[in-house]
């Protein structure tokens, strides 16, 4: 880690284990609709803002419905079972390890208010120096907004961040970014992560 003075983690899929309940969200919801999906159908849309997810399913199925209302009531579903939402093992002892030596930030695809209610629930809260949601910006990743605003935030050059993600469109967001990024395979198959620098398969691997 020469040299790297920042490091920058995604939310979903790398400091909590979310996937699951986010899919479960997605397909009760869209039941509603008469739209059938499996998890596996999900997967394409991981690092997705949720707003998009839905937008893209409604396009396919020739529903014309507003997709930011329909993604608040989708919302409901996740918020209800928010307490299944975990902290992945070994994120807290990297953090701690880290804090203090590195600036950290965390950049996400989820809402705010997501993120606050699961910061709270696990006590997260001062544990970054910026956090960049996705109402923070107007591109959400695969652009290169999210980790640009972050890094302006942390007063650093790109080449100076690490990132970790775990996802193609968020390595994609990341590297477009200017930054050094570590994939971890929680998420996706090692395959599918082959443009980030470095993969490893859990986030206490990354130091």
């Amino acid at each position: 880690m020469e040299g790297i003075l920042a490091i920058i983690f995604d939310f979903d899929g790398v400091v909590i284990d979310s996937m699951p309940l986010m899919t479960y969200s997605f397909i009760r919801y869209l039941k509603n609709y008469g739209i059938e999906l499996k998890e596996e159908d999900m997967k394409k849309y991981y690092g997705w803002t949720g707003v998009n997810v839905i937008k893209d399913i409604f396009t396919m199925h020739g529903i014309k419905r507003n997709a930011e209302i329909a993604n608040e009531e989708r919302k409901k579903i996740y918020v209800k079972n928010i307490e299944k939402v975990k902290v992945y093992p070994g994120f807290i002892e990297v953090i701690k390890k880290v804090k203090g030596k590195y600036k950290t930030a965390l950049v996400t695809s989820s809402s705010s208010e997501i993120v606050e209610l699961i910061m709270n629930i696990h006590n997260l809260n001062q544990l970054f120096d910026v956090i960049v949601t996705k109402d923070d910006v107007k591109k959400s990743k695969p652009d290169l907004e999210p980790y640009l605003l972050a890094i302006k935030k942390l007063a650093v050059e790109p080449n100076k961040c690490m990132v970790v993600e775990d996802t193609p469109i968020g390595i994609k967001s990341a590297k477009a970014a200017g930054t050094y990024c570590i994939a971890v395979t929680s998420s996706c198959a090692k395959e599918e992560l082959n443009e980030a620098d470095l993969i490893v398969d859990s986030v206490d691997k990354i130091i």
